[in-house]
């Protein structure tokens, strides 16, 4: 196949947007089917047709869908195509000129974006978390609030935020910072840190402690208890200790006491000795979390406990050398019963 010219002296071609502009053209080549003669002196120079460069092309996505073929004009927005030379050409599926991604659409993003006009960005205003005085205002459905001091997690509807829960604001307990004493059981598989307590025909108190934090202090933690109310068991919870001797401060349960259940704080000479109570009264106020606290005030050992994590009662203050000097301070358990064992999900463990 041929290919035409035409020779027009001084003629000026520009492209309509301006670029390209070529001055002095003397002659046109163009391949076959592109050029028509018009009659009178006019020519057209069309951009389909077959044959040299202007053969058919097809655009298609890599996995070859969308495919489109006979392409005769390819549409994309400023800043989106760039010539290489030779007759290549880039397109960028990045930029900020002229669109790329829908200005009509919201985005959830973690982090802000100038491409996109209406980005959703996780943790500033999809899902926050913040004192619960500080919450944002209820605007969008459907977004969360995960409360710093709060008790339960809230949905916006659009108009109001509604509570979803109740669930406590915890702070995970790093398992590596305890020791163990008196050999306890502990896994961490399904998150928490349970403690398992063998079947024991007499007290054996069994956890897991640590070094105390600078005096004053103080320790809240959250369990999940699991015992069988039969027989005895002498408490699951908290203890003061000085390496030898321990002061708990938890959950029990006795046959012999009003309602079964009670709130004890004791002591102990050793691990597998245990002294006398300091305080003990049955109570049954517990719901599927317990929260207990001990502190060192720098005056007195105080032992609280509380229904929601955040407002305390104390049950039991002594002075904070009675009995022992506590220098490590930690979680766990007695059972004195020689049929049934019991355990311990440590939930929660905050130091202030």
């Amino acid at each position: 196949m041929g290919t035409d010219a035409i020779r027009i002296p001084s003629l000026r071609m520009t492209e309509l947007d301006g670029s390209p502009d070529v001055q002095g053209v003397e002659r046109i080549y163009l391949t076959s089917g592109y050029m028509s003669s018009l009659g009178s002196g006019n020519v057209l120079l069309s951009l389909s047709g077959s044959g040299g460069a202007g053969s058919p092309v097809t655009i298609r996505d890599i996995d070859g869908v969308p495919s489109i073929a006979n392409l005769s004009t390819l549409y994309v927005t400023n800043g989106f195509l760039s010539d290489l030379g030779s007759g290549n050409a880039l397109l960028s599926m990045s930029g900020s000129a002229g669109g790329g991604a829908p200005v009509d659409a919201e985005y959830w993003v973690e982090t802000a974006n100038g491409t996109l006009s209406n980005e959703v960005v996780v943790g500033t205003t999809g899902i926050t978390t913040a004192a619960y005085a500080s919450r944002q205002a209820a605007a969008k459905a459907g977004r969360l609030f995960l409360p710093s001091n709060g008790f339960v997690i809230e949905r916006d509807t659009g108009s109001a935020w509604g509570p979803w829960g109740p669930v406590f604001p915890f702070v995970a307990p790093i398992n590596a910072d305890f020791s163990d004493f008196n050999s306890p059981s502990i896994t961490t598989t399904n998150g928490g840190v349970f403690l398992s307590i063998p079947a024991s025909a007499s007290s054996s108190l069994r956890g897991r402690d640590k070094a105390t934090p600078t005096v004053p202090y103080t320790i809240t933690a959250a369990f999940l208890l699991n015992l069988i109310a039969a027989n005895t068991i002498d408490t699951l919870g908290l203890v003061f200790s000085d390496g030898t001797k321990y002061a708990s401060f938890g959950v029990g349960y006795n046959t012999g006491v009003d309602g079964g259940y009670y709130l004890l704080s004791g002591k102990w000479n050793t691990a597998t000795s245990y002294s006398a109570n300091y305080t003990a009264t049955p109570f049954s106020q517990f719901g599927s979390v317990v929260w207990l606290r001990i502190a060192d005030n720098n005056t007195n050992r105080v032992c609280s406990i509380s229904g929601d994590g955040v407002n305390f009662i104390t049950f039991h203050s002594i002075g904070r050398t009675d009995f022992l000097t506590a220098t490590r301070v930690g979680w766990g358990g007695s059972v004195a019963n020689a049929s049934n064992a019991a355990g311990a999900t440590l939930l929660s463990w905050r130091e202030e």
